[in-house]
Parts: C-alpha cells; sequence; structure tokens
C-alpha cells in the first residue's frame, strides 16, 4: 500500500515520511540496495525533505545523497532553462549513483525535478544494474501561495543555484511539461510513491 504525503510541514510529519521510507527500504527483501527519488516542482520541500531523510538514514544505513543541485554548482551548469544542461545533470546524477553504488552505498536519495520520463530512465538503468529497490518520493504543495512565498525567499537570499530557481515562471513551465511518474513501469510494475 502506497503512502502519501501531500506537503511535509512538520517535524511531527517529517519523522513519519522517514520512519516509513525507513521501514520500507528495511523490509522490501528484493536486494540490500536502495534509491529514493526525490521528485516535484521547485520549493516544494524536496531538498529539505531529502537531507532530513539522508540524515536519519546516516545512522543504519550506509546512505549517499545527489543532488541535480551540487550537479549544477560541480559542472557550472547554471541556465535553469536549457533542457541541454538539464539533461547533463540527469545523466550525470545517474553516473554518480552508479559510481555510489559500486562503492559499497546501499541507499541513495536522489534530489531533483525528475519531471520528465526520459530523465528518469537513466536511473532505471542504475536499478536495473545493481537489482536496487525503489521510492519516488513526490513532494507537492498544493497552496499557490506558499510557492510564491518560497520564491520570494529565494529571490532575497540568492546563495545558491538553487535560489536561482526563483520565479513562478521557471514553476509553471516544470509543471506543465512534466511527465506523471506513476505512468513510468519499472520491470512492468508502476514505481511506489511516498
Amino acid at each position: 500500500r502506497d503512502l502519501f504525503f501531500e506537503e511535509i510541514n512538520t517535524v511531527e510529519e517529517l519523522k513519519k515520511a522517514e520512519s516509513a521510507i525507513k521501514q520500507r527500504a528495511e523490509f522490501s527483501g528484493k536486494s540490500n540496495k536502495v534509491i529514493i527519488l526525490m521528485c516535484g516542482n521547485p520549493a516544494t520541500g524536496k531538498t529539505i525533505s531529502a537531507q532530513k531523510i539522508y540524515d536519519g538514514l546516516l545512522a543504519r544505513r550506509h546512505a549517499g545523497l545527489l543532488t541535480t543541485l551540487s550537479v549544477r554548482n560541480a559542472l557550472n551548469l547554471t541556465d535553469l532553462n536549457s533542457e541541454e544542461e538539464r539533461n547533463r545533470v540527469y545523466k550525470e546524477i545517474a553516473k554518480q549513483a552508479d559510481e555510489a553504488f559500486e562503492s559499497g552505498k546501499d541507499i541513495l536519495i536522489l534530489d531533483g525535478n525528475f519531471n520528465k520520463k526520459q530523465r528518469r530512465a537513466v536511473i532505471y538503468s542504475v536499478l536495473a544494474k545493481h537489482k536496487a529497490d525503489f521510492y519516488a518520493v513526490l513532494c507537492r504543495v498544493d497552496n499557490e501561495k506558499t510557492i510564491v512565498r518560497r520564491m520570494e525567499y529565494r529571490k532575497n537570499n540568492p546563495y545558491s543555484i538553487q535560489d536561482k530557481a526563483d520565479n513562478m515562471e521557471l514553476y509553471h513551465m516544470i509543471d506543465k511539461t512534466s511527465d506523471p511518474i506513476g505512468e513510468d513501469r519499472i520491470e512492468g510494475k508502476a514505481p511506489k510513491i511516498i
């Protein structure tokens, strides 16, 4: 049975999400490797939630956190509207996920929009290679005023590339061009969406 977290607003809600992910990762039985894909539109809490889940898992697992943000920074890919740069970022994060599993990590949290099926497909190839379990955490905020407030915060605190994703045009572009992750198939089955 899938669990859905519309929005994580409190520490209690975050702990509930972390607990559900830990239990599913530990008892899924497919392998000892897991990818948790944090996905959704900008300013929906992916990065903060990914970091909290990572921090919680570190005490019990050999975990890794890979973010499209860190890939963009490392490769100096700063054009958030460039499809070419976006595709490079997602190919690189898949490469890093493969390398992390090869180096002994057993659970990976991947943080990014992952709004296109083709961008998720490169991750699915890593899943197949390593026989890893997969969980998608779809981060959503249905109240557009909350998104606007978060974008305004980013505009006023431009310290990282994440803060360049600070306008509603980018938000709406990603939202309107997204391929629903629930329609994907991994080994013939829909992904587990939390």
